[in-house]
């Protein structure tokens, strides 16, 4: 899965940025596989003539939206808690149903031991 980035070009725009690279630092976080180089994403975004600080903070929010997809971790976690939770709804109404088939069938014979009793022999 990843994330699908359209960019039009800004025509007529003088880039007025320095050589320096930009002053945002990339954030590390724990476990997330998806990771953004955030300097040089800024370079790039500045190579192509997008200002300098627009560049950062296209990079920061780029930054925000992949801290919130999920990895492949996160599903693999996911799928196992849905098998478990599966596996006990199952075994929950296994229980259920055996119960009412108990049910049922005593109400069964006790209605065929009652229209036998009333029957004329």
């Amino acid at each position: 899965m990843g994330v699908i980035l359209s960019c039009h070009p800004f025509k007529n725009i003088e880039a007025h940025h320095s050589n320096s690279t930009c002053n945002l630092r990339s954030q590390e976080h724990t476990g997330q596989m998806n990771s953004l180089d955030i300097p040089g994403y800024c370079k790039r975004l500045e190579a192509v003539g997008i200002p300098r600080q627009q560049a950062e903070v296209h990079a920061q929010v780029l930054a925000e939206v992949m801290a919130q997809v999920a990895t492949k971790d996160d599903l693999a976690a996911l799928k196992a808690w849905v098998e478990l939770y599966v596996k006990e709804q199952i075994q929950s109404l296994k229980a259920d149903l055996l119960k009412w088939l108990i049910t049922i069938s005593l109400a069964q014979t006790s209605l065929l031991f009652a229209a036998l009793r009333y029957l004329p022999h």
